[in-house]
């Protein structure tokens, strides 16, 4: 038979002592993945407003491009036309100058140009103003992120509109 009082299994503060250092790493390394998470959903969130914000932009950009005037129709909530020029040519050759019109509107926290919005069903337009001011239209507003109300990004923007109205 074998003889067990020689032989020595693993103490109780053996078990402890390796239970303790397991927890330790177990919990930095969920220190390190939960820190890791959240600073990629905080990088995720803020290029998808900047990408939104680079979108509304462009259209805006398109809307104020040849801008002669613009008429504010009413602050609250902030609605406004502007006229431009188009140069086209007729069939006789000749130049023929046209006026166009197009609406800015702002309703229910989304921009509309001419009757369409042009944020994301998931980002809301806080606080838009605009100012005439020698001869440029300075637009401001927010975009925050609905399920995210942390979220947000100020725009100011500078078009260049032909005159003071």
């Amino acid at each position: 038979m074998l003889d067990m009082r020689n032989e020595r299994g693993v103490t109780l503060v053996e078990v402890l002592a390796v239970l303790a250092l397991s927890s330790i790493v177990l919990i930095g390394v969920y220190s390190f993945t939960s820190s890791m998470l959240k600073a990629d959903e905080r990088t995720s969130t803020a290029t998808d407003i900047r990408n939104e914000v680079i979108l509304i932009t462009e259209q805006l950009n398109q809307f104020f491009v040849n801008t002669d005037s613009v008429n504010i129709s009413s602050d609250k909530p902030l609605q406004f036309k502007v006229l431009k020029q188009k140069s086209t040519i007729d069939e006789s050759g000749k130049v023929k100058q046209t006026n166009a019109e197009a609406e800015f509107k702002y309703q229910n926290e989304n921009i509309y140009i001419d009757g369409k919005r042009i944020n994301s069903e998931s980002y809301q337009i806080t606080e838009p103003e605009l100012i005439n001011q020698n001869k440029n239209s300075h637009l401001r507003f927010t975009v925050q992120h609905q399920e995210k109300t942390h979220v947000t990004k100020d725009v100011n923007l500078i078009y260049s509109t032909g005159g003071e109205n």
